[in-house]
């Protein structure tokens, strides 16, 4: 598991909301995405969560999320199971 998953496990057991880069389907840019992260799937290299930005359920591989993932402070969530 890389420091980058590690550190997005440890925000999935805290119900903390994450945000990160992520390469723009359209044009590969990076674009700032907001993400209350539930699990990992595929053997840990795809990230499942809640995008905030996109209003629904949505999985990101990671090792396309480029310089990892920050805790997004005084935000949490709770998970929809």
């Amino acid at each position: 598991m890389t420091t980058s998953a590690r550190h997005i496990e440890l925000a999935m057991q805290a119900h903390d909301v994450i945000s990160f880069d992520y390469p723009s389907s359209e044009d590969g840019r990076p674009v700032r995405r907001t993400l209350s992260p539930w699990q990992f799937e595929r053997g840990g290299t795809i990230l499942m969560g809640w995008d905030h930005d996109r209003e629904r359920p949505r999985r990101y591989d990671l090792a396309r999320i480029a310089d990892g993932a920050e805790i997004e402070p005084n935000e949490s969530f709770v998970h929809p199971n």
